[in-house]
């Protein structure tokens, strides 16, 4: 089950160890979505979502790349 995790910017760039240079972020160990409430949309919340199905789908984690691919066209066709 996929969970999605929304925080205000404040305590979400703490989640990071790049100094809040992400906007959200997919963790596939914990099948869950991190997502800046402050910064979000549609193509930005399908796109994570996708790592999450295509995981599921495949039964494992892609390539990173590919993954990339198929999350960006995912979040293409939603904006």
């Amino acid at each position: 089950m996929l969970q999605i995790k929304l925080y205000p910017r404040k305590e979400f760039v703490g989640l990071l160890a790049d100094s809040g240079k992400r906007r959200s972020f997919y963790l596939y160990n914990y099948k869950t979505v991190y997502v800046n409430v402050d910064d979000i949309h549609a193509g930005m919340l399908a796109h994570e979502m996708s790592h999450h199905i295509v995981d599921e789908w495949f039964g494992g984690r892609l390539p990173r790349k590919t993954a990339e691919i198929i999350a960006m066209g995912v979040e293409r066709g939603i904006i």
